[in-house]
């Protein structure tokens, strides 16, 4: 289904399964996206910490899934794969 869609290239690997679709989110969605994680972006939680305090430098943002942004997001993707 996801090489069936225009634009869409596999990248070639034995070990794993990966695609790429260009300009799958238009500017103006990415920055709206990006600014609604940066909204809520806090260091990723450890399952473990080790009392490293530089262990973890992974950040997470959490998108509200009542956003409309969101909302088209999900069906987009849903759509894509």
């Amino acid at each position: 289904h996801i090489l069936a869609q225009p634009g869409v290239q596999r990248v070639p690997s034995t070990k794993l399964t990966l695609f790429v679709r260009r300009g799958f989110l238009d500017p103006a969605t990415s920055t709206a996206l990006c600014a609604r994680v940066d909204a809520t972006r806090r260091p990723s939680t450890l399952s473990d910490f080790n009392g490293d305090p530089t262990f973890r430098t992974s950040e997470t943002g959490d998108l509200d899934p009542f956003d409309p942004l969101v909302i088209d997001l999900n069906a987009r993707i849903a759509a894509f794969t």
